[in-house]
């Protein structure tokens, strides 16, 4: 399975998850607000699933694909981990 996540800015919790799951998955991780996602849609078009880590960041993606977006509501640096 490709699983694609997603932060704001690509520098903590998106490549902190993705390197995590790199064990039993193919990653990747983009921060919402660079250029990643705006200038490069084969990212999402590669992934199989899309996990964003707000809310804020699963609306642009959710207009984009029909592909299942799960978000996982985290707003600090790494309050994800009580989700795994």
């Amino acid at each position: 399975m490709k699983v694609l996540f997603v932060c704001s800015q690509g520098l903590m919790r998106s490549p902190t998850a993705a390197e995590l799951y790199a064990k039993w998955h193919e990653t990747r991780f983009i921060g919402i607000y660079n250029h990643y996602l705006y200038n490069k849609d084969e990212n999402v078009a590669w992934a199989d699933i899309i996990v964003c880590m707000e809310d804020k960041h699963a609306e642009p993606i959710k207009k984009r694909t029909d592909k299942q977006v799960i978000v996982l509501g985290t707003t600090g640096l790494y309050p994800f981990f009580c989700y795994f």
